[in-house]
């Protein structure tokens, strides 16, 4: 097995809880690629591994964001744009995670330069993924948000998982504007892909990005519920970026 082969199965077992059986490999890829000058091998064994502790609340964000961006910058000296985009994805976490959501889209939208760049598709499932859900979280005007996510939706035909993702997003923004019947629309749209999930990410369905697709949809749809989406959405129009 390949040093990069070994990164991406020690990264596949850490993101499925199995953390005692990806370390060793990390270790032995880390040792092998620093020996033999493999920079982009090393960055990805820092890269996941600071990705794998993104989930965990005691981690600083900064020091993950850190390892984030010197990874960045290694693959963009290597031309490496898939690990551009990768990298840019990770930073975009650890803002979120500082409740910087409106600098966590920029350096998505970046991502996405490099990962439509690169022509990989696992990765810009990813990252796309992720910036439908910033753009329903964070401070983007719901004016704003919906039609970037059409253009994010119709850049994504005939990838059903990413196509339900950023379904699942749509459907909240047209909740908070107060657009009730193509919020629904999108809610039965997404949901039989979505149940069980099937994600941006390629389909694993772990704790970080489960919450990625999971805005609050059922009950900005219904009627109960269209009160609050109101609320929401007035003080979208409104928000400045932070």
């Amino acid at each position: 097995m390949g040093g990069l082969d070994q990164v991406e199965l020690a990264y596949l077992l850490s993101e499925t809880g199995r953390a005692s059986e990806a370390e060793p490999l990390f270790d032995e890829s880390l040792e092998a690629a620093t020996a033999l000058g493999e920079r982009g091998v090393v960055a990805r064994v820092l890269l996941h591994r600071a990705l794998s502790g993104m989930g965990n609340l005691k981690v600083d964000p900064e020091h993950l964001q850190a390892a984030a961006k010197k990874a960045l910058e290694t693959f963009g000296e290597l031309g490496d744009l898939r690990g551009v985009a990768d990298a840019g994805r990770h930073i975009a976490h650890g803002l979120r995670r500082q409740g910087r959501v409106a600098a966590a889209r920029a350096a998505l939208e970046r991502a996405l330069a490099a990962a439509d760049a690169s022509g990989d598709r696992l990765v810009r499932r990813q990252v796309v993924g992720s910036l439908g859900f910033v753009l329903w979280l964070g401070p983007t005007p719901v004016g704003e948000a919906i039609p970037r996510c059409d253009e994010l939706l119709a850049s994504s035909r005939g990838d059903r998982a990413l196509e339900a993702a950023v379904s699942h997003s749509l459907s909240a923004l047209y909740a908070m504007a107060g657009r009730f019947e193509e919020a629904r629309e999108h809610v039965e749209r997404s949901g039989p892909v979505l149940k069980p999930p099937m994600l941006p990410s390629g389909g694993r369905s772990t704790s970080t990005n489960r919450k990625e697709t999971s805005p609050p949809l059922l009950s900005c749809v219904s009627v109960r519920g269209r009160r609050s989406c109101r609320t929401a959405a007035s003080n979208r129009l409104t928000r400045r970026p932070t």
